[in-house]
């Protein structure tokens, strides 16, 4: 298995632009929620007009009706969208048969389409393993390649099951640098920019909620904001039906732990695996998530900051 680890939002998006030629493996773009996975790969997909169809997937009637869209770039008599209905639930495979076919044709002229499947459910399975089956054909004669998005820890348990032929690409926050030059942009002054960073890091999702927040409500400051996402973070936990003394471990392990990523196994050593069933209710929650190292995180950097500086507080007042 091969990890690219990749912090340029702008090196993804070149990379994914380019990636229309015969590979020698699938790509699977994975990192935390409001990152600008699919951000990244819509505007890929536009800026190489023919040579990539970037497919939403949240179920199979979705698929099939977005890829025959997509297919039209690859077809020169323009593909006909097919009618699909709920009675042609599983035309899903006939509809990718096809593409299969319009992706042979044009790679016997020197052009091999990169098919993009993102926002797909992992309980999608038959969907999923026919598109790797054929994708790992598709690699052996050059016809096309595949690329996978995701988020959540489950669909990357699945995939990890499977790493033949995958190849794994990480995109992470903004660095710093880009993050304050993006606030700037946003006419946000420069110490203000940095305390804003400090909080929030560089997750393109947060900075936007920070600047739009901001900009409806002037009278309130930051602490508002921040006030808010945490409250979130609280409802979260609460959700848990913690017991006192659970909670208390739990918390000093994720106090401790929060400058660097750890294993599951560590997590589990808290209580004889008796709270590993918490460990996947926090993944669940969106409160934990996969790092760029393929060990166990926080969901983003407020939420880090969250647990490094602010729970006392708030659970105490909760």
């Amino acid at each position: 298995m091969k990890i690219i680890n990749q912090d340029d939002h702008q090196k993804i998006a070149k990379l994914i632009a380019n990636l229309n030629k015969p590979a020698e493996s699938c790509y699977l773009l994975f990192g935390p929620q409001g990152v600008g996975k699919s951000v990244l790969a819509t505007l890929a997909s536009k800026s190489a007009k023919s040579k990539v169809l970037y497919v939403k997937a949240p179920d199979r009637m979705r698929f099939s009706k977005n890829l025959s869209r997509e297919m039209k770039k690859l077809n020169y008599m323009k593909y006909l969208l097919p009618k699909i209905t709920v009675s042609s639930y599983y035309g899903y495979e006939e509809t990718f048969h096809e593409f299969e076919k319009l992706a042979e044709k044009r790679w016997l002229v020197n052009h091999t389409p990169l098919l993009i499947i993102d926002d797909f459910k992992v309980d999608q399975l038959d969907l999923i393993k026919m598109i790797q089956r054929s994708a790992k054909v598709a690699l052996q004669n050059g016809s096309y390649n595949v690329m996978f998005i995701i988020d959540d820890q489950k669909s990357l348990e699945f995939f990890m099951d499977d790493i033949t032929l995958m190849e794994f690409i990480y995109l992470g926050d903004l660095n710093e640098d880009v993050a304050l030059s993006y606030l700037y942009d946003h006419q946000v002054d420069r110490d203000f920019a940095k305390k804003i960073y400090d909080i929030f890091g560089g997750r393109i999702s947060d900075l936007n909620q920070v600047i739009n927040y901001l900009d409806r409500n002037r009278e309130n400051n930051l602490n508002d904001f921040v006030d808010m996402k945490a409250n979130l973070i609280v409802y979260k936990w609460d959700k848990l039906n913690w017991t006192n003394e659970r909670q208390s471990k739990v918390l000093e392990f994720l106090c401790n732990h929060s400058n660097e990523p750890f294993n599951r196994n560590e997590f589990k050593k808290l209580e004889n695996d008796s709270l590993i069933d918490f460990y996947d209710k926090l993944v669940q929650k969106n409160i934990l998530t996969t790092s760029k190292n393929m060990k166990i995180t926080f969901e983003s950097p407020f939420t880090k900051y969250f647990f490094k500086n602010l729970y006392r507080k708030y659970f105490n007042m909760h």
